[in-house]
């Protein structure tokens, strides 16, 4: 009898919201999840360092310009960061006897396509704010 080896597993399934169960699609799984964590973190606190230090020199310098410009190029920016933080960050159910477990690793926030125009709109918006 022939031998069928089952289909490669997708990063969907990975999400579905399931428990992992198998060793190798748990392993994938926490992996995915620990680099969309550490990602997701390090943009959020980048992203809040340079608002702050936008502020605080704003306000430091009492410079003329209203930050209405600010506000329109920003607002953007921070629902894309929000978008991502939803669709990547994963998520734990409470297990009493085993303590958290994986139910969804999120999304590949490296993925080609859409998320990584986010990503450019992200690193634009964060350059021309420094400029």
């Amino acid at each position: 009898m022939a031998q069928v080896t089952p289909p490669p597993l997708s990063a969907s399934l990975l999400s579905s919201g399931f428990p992992i169960y198998q060793p190798s699609i748990q392993k994938a799984a926490k992996t995915l999840a620990a680099r969309n964590t550490r990602l997701l973190n390090r943009t959020h606190l980048t992203s809040l360092s340079l608002h702050v230090l936008y502020l605080l020199l704003h306000f430091l310098f009492n410079r003329p310009r209203s930050l209405t410009p600010y506000l329109i190029f920003t607002i953007p920016t921070l629902a894309i960061e929000f978008y991502l933080e939803r669709l990547g960050r994963p998520r734990y159910s409470r297990d009493g006897a085993s303590g958290n477990i994986l139910r969804s690793a999120g999304e590949d926030l490296d993925a080609s396509g859409l998320t990584e125009y986010f990503w450019d709109v992200i690193y634009w918006t964060w350059g021309c704010m420094g400029a």
